[in-house]
């Protein structure tokens, strides 16, 4: 099975220490969800509430 990348969410939001610069990550929630986390190159590392779905609406 493939998983595609995740996509970037439409609201753009920035780190206040790193801006921009931040990766997303693609995680396995409970076995059968996805979902997001987000980590800044400050070691900072949000997770988005509300599951999958939540991961395209906000960003750290």
């Amino acid at each position: 099975m493939r998983i595609a990348e995740p996509v970037a969410p439409p609201v753009v939001l920035a780190c206040l220490a790193c801006g921009f610069d931040y990766t997303v990550t693609t995680v396995d929630v409970d076995g059968c969800r996805l979902g997001a986390v987000w980590t800044c190159s400050c070691g900072i590392r949000y997770i988005p509430p509300g599951g999958e779905t939540s991961h395209r609406v906000v960003r750290p």
